[in-house]
């Protein structure tokens, strides 16, 4: 559900910032031999497709802010409904990184007296 959701908010604003940079270089090639009628009608438009590619980015933020909230309240389930699985989870975790760090602070040792 949060994927499909994320991935129509996603390719929707693709397609608004790809329509926005086309017109913006519509803009910057009519710029040097047009009128200033024709500059004032794409600028016009290029302020739509910048307003309607700040819409999108605010549905997309509302999007994400759902889909973390979800995340977070199925964390918070898990963690209640298991927490002593939950503290190994995190231990694991520590144990994975803190031998992830050793292991390249040793070879950055090595190297360093070559």
């Amino acid at each position: 559900m949060f994927t499909a959701r994320n991935a129509r908010a996603r390719k929707s604003a693709e397609t608004e910032l790809r329509n926005l940079v086309a017109s913006s270089e519509e803009l910057l090639k009519s710029l040097g031999d047009q009128s200033g009628d024709a500059v004032a009608a794409l600028r016009v438009k290029l302020s739509r497709n910048i307003a309607a590619a700040k819409q999108q980015m605010n549905v997309i933020g509302e999007a994400l802010d759902s889909i973390s909230s979800g995340v977070v309240e199925e964390t918070q389930s898990f963690v209640t409904r298991r927490p002593w699985t939950a503290v190994a989870l995190g231990i694991a975790m520590g144990v994975a990184i803190g031998t992830t760090f050793m292991a390249v602070s040793s070879v950055r040792g090595r190297g360093a007296a070559r």
